[in-house]
């Protein structure tokens, strides 16, 4: 089992793959969405 982030940057608190890291990007890969917040978060203050 994948250990839970408490301090998961997403403002999306109800989604189901809040805190879980792993879950999450393997989420946005695979259906081509936008990266997820805490990736967009870090490219957005390193370009």
């Amino acid at each position: 089992m994948t250990e839970l982030k408490e301090d998961c940057p997403c403002k999306n608190t109800d989604c189901p793959r809040h805190g879980n890291c792993r879950e999450c990007v393997e989420f946005h890969v695979k259906g081509g969405n936008k990266p997820p917040a805490c990736l967009r978060i870090q490219w957005a203050q390193y370009p």
